[in-house]
């Protein structure tokens, strides 16, 4: 087999042809070797997706690997200069592969009490931890839950990122 050649000629889904190129006789025994570059597509592509986002389980064998950073927020995604009234609510933040999160912002028009707020499901939330903010604040910590939020006590002004890294 270690003679043999395989045609890698590739033209339809999943995969796209990129380019393609003639090494000419570059293989053994002065074989042609072509090589194409590909881009995998449609249900192969989610397939890649799916797998990669498996929760390995006690019963499941795997590889020790090394992570790729995942890296989520842009400034305000949160709140971006948002009027938020008594009790309001920033936007939901996936946070799923990042743990270690860093939530910051600033405040204007007095004192409130912001507090982060907890989801598994994006529909469900909970009252996690909190701090007075007037002005600028911060809060870190690695968390587990795949949603957060923020939840302002009073009517404020506020700008908010909720910022991670796996």
């Amino acid at each position: 087999m270690s003679n043999d050649v395989i045609n890698t000629t590739v033209a339809t889904a999943p995969f796209l042809a990129l380019d393609a190129e003639l090494l000419a006789a570059a293989g053994p025994a002065g074989q042609d070797i072509y090589r194409e570059r590909v881009q995998v597509t449609g249900a192969l592509l989610a397939e890649i997706a799916r797998v990669l986002a498996t929760q390995i389980v006690g019963t499941e064998q795997a590889l020790a690997t090394r992570n790729i950073p995942t890296f989520y927020g842009t400034e305000g995604n949160a709140w971006a200069a948002v009027a938020v009234g008594a009790g309001g609510t920033s936007a939901s933040i996936d946070t799923q592969l990042a743990p270690n999160i860093s939530i910051f912002g600033n405040v204007t028009g007095g004192a409130t009490t912001i507090t982060l707020q907890f989801s598994q499901d994006n529909a469900n939330f909970y009252d996690a931890e909190s701090t007075v903010a007037n002005g600028n604040f911060s809060v870190s910590g690695v968390y587990s839950a795949r949603y957060l939020r923020l939840k302002s006590s009073n009517a404020r002004t506020i700008t908010a990122t909720i910022a991670g890294k796996g």
